[in-house]
């Protein structure tokens, strides 16, 4: 069962890599840190099209984020 968890952990750690996801996740910060600037709501569209692109990398990055630290802490965890 160790080898299971360990062939998934990289299938997941892969499947991570392929779709970018900390890159798109280094994106999601840059933009979250944009957002809490004094001045950003000056621009109600340009703030909303802002908090749209949050809202969309959150949902394509928070789940795999999500699976691979858990999958991660688990293998650790259980010594496999």
């Amino acid at each position: 069962m160790e080898d299971q968890f360990k062939s998934l952990q990289t299938e997941v750690n892969v499947a991570v890599e392929r779709l970018r996801v900390h890159d798109l996740n280094a994106g999601l910060t840059n933009l979250k840190a944009i957002s809490v600037s004094p001045q950003f709501w000056d621009n109600t569209k340009h703030a909303r099209d802002i908090m749209k692109q949050i809202s969309k990398l959150e949902a394509r990055t928070m789940p795999w984020v999500k699976l691979e630290s858990g999958l991660n802490d688990f293998v650790e965890l259980s010594g496999a």
